[in-house]
């Protein structure tokens, strides 16, 4: 029996040559897709990647003390509060956004791309959403960093978990995150920064955290990794950096710099403006409910720094002018309808796009982008 099983197998093998030699001959004939292809386990951190599932309401991995923490009455609130949070981005905005940047916007796929999101605060929900592929993303604002929470030490969760609630509302139910409310929520506690926000985040888009450090900017433009204290008392510019695997095991980095952009202090952060200069390789832009910051001359330095440096760039009409689109992209297409800024921003002059929504074809944009109606949206490419 034992040689007729072998005679079988060796029969079968011949079989499964034959085949593969004949496949290799028909460039149409498909692949065995009985095949088994074993994908590499990467190591990751437990603990780091459990916080930022914990604080996204999703169950953890492995930690015991975010097990511990899951079983409370107080985290099963947290988690059915984030859960509908969550379903209303989706329903309004964030399944629509996906499909229309699968077709409208390709350089999302370039896996080998850093993406500048500027005055982005911790926005990295529609960061990766619109650019999911990048390999690099550089976000920055004027929010601070903060920590990574230390659950282990807390002896109550409600108040962490209900400012992470009220952190997110605006940016789950209107796109963007409202300035005036995150820079209170993030201010009150220094685990409820940026950085738990990122953790949470990364954690509800499928990522994984292989490690985290803060870091200062040197006065040479080179980011030094250090300890958060170290990094609060450089006197330069601080942020984090986060190594994440997607979940097509890709290594990711994340930079976000916390510092003032406005001429007056961006002139004198020689340090800052070096790294930003020494940023390589295809760079993308993107830019949402900015503000019109970079409207302004006060915001010239930096405006001037950061287009020339971009290849593409995907903005509302409160990032860029659009004459100054015009004059840094080759090609700028328009979408969705024009519409007056809304009442804090009724100051602002926009009759130049208002100009370009008659004289040019836009195309239809699906969801909300950006304050009010958020249906003014442009992309440019050099």
């Amino acid at each position: 029996m034992k040689s007729l099983y072998l005679f079988a197998l060796l029969l079968s093998l011949l079989f499964v040559a034959c085949g593969n030699s004949s496949s290799n001959d028909n460039e149409n004939q498909s692949t065995d897709s009985t095949q088994v292809v074993e994908i590499e386990q990467i190591a990751f951190d437990t603990t780091l990647t459990d916080i930022g599932r914990l604080l996204a309401g999703m169950s953890s991995y492995s930690d015991s003390v975010c097990l511990n923490i899951q079983n409370t009455a107080v985290w099963k609130e947290h988690e059915q509060a984030m859960e509908a949070l969550f379903m209303k981005a989706e329903g309004k905005n964030l399944k629509s956004m996906r499909t229309w940047a699968e077709t409208e916007l390709p350089e999302g796929r370039d896996s080998s791309a850093t993406l500048w999101y500027a005055f982005s605060g911790p926005d990295y929900l529609y960061a990766n959403t619109f650019f999911p592929a990048a390999k690099k993303y550089v976000m920055f604002g004027l929010e601070p960093t903060g920590k990574v929470p230390d659950l282990s030490s807390r002896a109550d969760y409600s108040g962490l978990f209900k400012s992470i609630q009220r952190s997110l509302i605006s940016s789950l139910s209107l796109n963007f995150f409202i300035t005036k409310d995150m820079m209170q929520d993030l201010r009150k506690d220094q685990e409820v920064g940026v950085l738990s926000l990122l953790m949470l985040f990364s954690a509800y888009t499928g990522h994984k955290i292989l490690d985290i450090d803060y870091l200062y900017i040197d006065p040479e433009g080179t980011p030094v990794l250090c300890s958060y204290d170290s990094a609060k008392s450089s006197g330069y510019t601080t942020g984090v950096q986060m190594i994440v695997l997607d979940s097509l095991n890709r290594e990711k980095e994340l930079i976000y710099l916390s510092f003032n952009a406005e001429n007056s202090a961006f002139d004198k952060n020689t340090g800052l403006q070096a790294y930003f200069n020494n940023l390589d390789g295809t760079i993308y832009g993107m830019l949402k409910a900015a503000s019109y910051l970079m409207h302004y001359d006060g915001f010239k330095s930096i405006r001037e720094l950061y287009l020339p440096k971009l290849t593409t760039l995907l903005s509302d009409d409160t990032g860029i002018k659009y004459t100054k689109m015009t004059e840094a992209f080759d090609k700028v297409q328009l979408y969705g309808t024009y519409s007056q800024p809304i009442d804090l921003f009724d100051y602002i002059n926009i009759d130049d796009l208002r100009q370009a929504y008659k004289e040019n074809t836009a195309k239809d944009l699906p969801f909300t982008y950006g304050y009010g109606f958020g249906k003014k949206v442009m992309i440019g490419r050099k």
